[in-house]
């Protein structure tokens, strides 16, 4: 769904009470998050209205306390958290990197790790979503007051997972994207998602949406740990994948009811040089931003999180059309076929 009003992540005030729809975060090359928004009634230069979002007070705001905005919040939840960057945002590496002390380890895993999940898992007050939220965007605030438990998660979540060496080829997690979210999968390939991803064992139980994520986690599932029944107040059958896993596309479907992108996790030791990247930049590319004439031409209907399968597969191959008449210099981009999940 789309996300109107002044929820818009603008410094400027002009936008701020203008109608607008939220199409993609995406990096500088500094490693900040920007935001790409446009009005609803034109599509026109939308890459190049790019704003920063990190000291946005009244985003900030929202997300602190919810309660006392039910409403823009239940409306910004909705937005799509599953953004692809291709080196860690600032807030998080000053905040939530490094090996804990061997003893706060231990007793960490050995007496509070069902606890810590217990609170991803089934806090009130929307904190798993505020959370992540504020992963995507790198939201200072809200990372300041949690980052001890942004790194006790992390922990726990390696630890479990090294006691369950069992675990299925697929997880599934369904979300609601628009076309320009859904193809930055594509085009940047490879890449971290910033926040933690709840996904489930079983497709039927993955999260409702006009899109799901198939992710295999069958060649590194170092950080996916199955929440065990003590650790959550629901049956979700969860596997919860850390912050900053390194994922990589491998394709589109359309499963007939809505379309699947396609994911494997990777060995994040592989895929980064840590010692002459001080931000982790993924080996071997830029910051990925999206090309600024990608939207040339396009409809409303590229910002919409609301459209159902159809829609967004038809969307999705006019930005690819789009993509290929760039010339850019990278693989061409796979087309959308078809499976049976």
């Amino acid at each position: 769904m789309s996300i109107k009003g002044h929820i818009l992540l603008s410094q400027q005030e002009s936008l701020a009470k203008s109608d607008c729809t939220i199409l993609g975060i995406t990096q500088d090359k500094d490693g900040g998050i920007v935001c790409g928004v446009a009005k609803t009634e034109t599509i026109q230069g939308v890459v190049s209205t790019m704003v920063h979002i990190n000291n946005i007070s009244y985003y900030n705001n929202i997300i602190m306390n919810p309660s006392k905005n039910p409403t823009l919040f239940h409306e910004l939840k909705t937005a799509c958290s599953f953004i692809p960057i291709r080196f860690k945002a600032q807030k998080f590496m000053k905040k939530c990197i490094g090996l804990l002390d061997i003893n706060e380890r231990n007793d960490l895993v050995n007496n509070k790790r069902d606890a810590i999940f217990y609170r991803y898992t089934s806090e009130e007050n929307w904190f798993c979503t505020r959370l992540n939220l504020s992963l995507a965007i790198d939201l200072e605030e809200f990372i300041n007051q949690e980052c001890q438990y942004i790194r006790y998660l992390k922990c726990c979540i390696g630890w479990q997972s090294k006691e369950q060496p069992i675990k299925p080829k697929y997880v599934y997690r369904g979300a609601y994207m628009n076309a320009i979210e859904a193809i930055s999968f594509q085009i940047k390939d490879t890449f971290y998602i910033p926040n933690f991803v709840s996904t489930s064992t079983v497709k039927e139980s993955a999260f409702r949406g006009n899109v799901i994520m198939r992710i295999d986690i069958s060649n590194y599932h170092a950080f996916a740990a199955l929440i065990n029944p003590n650790q959550s107040k629901y049956d979700e059958k969860e596997c919860l994948l850390s912050c900053y896993n390194v994922y990589r596309f491998k394709g589109f479907y359309d499963s007939g009811n809505r379309l699947v992108i396609d994911l494997e996790t990777l060995n994040e030791s592989t895929m980064v040089d840590r010692k002459n990247s001080p931000n982790h930049a993924i080996i071997g590319a830029s910051h990925g931003n999206l090309p600024v004439n990608l939207l040339k031409g396009a409809s409303n209907e590229i910002g919409d999180r609301s459209i159902n399968s159809d829609g967004i597969i038809s969307q999705i191959l006019k930005l690819q059309k789009n993509f290929k008449l760039l010339k850019i210099e990278t693989q061409p981009l796979q087309e959308i076929r078809t499976i049976i999940l």
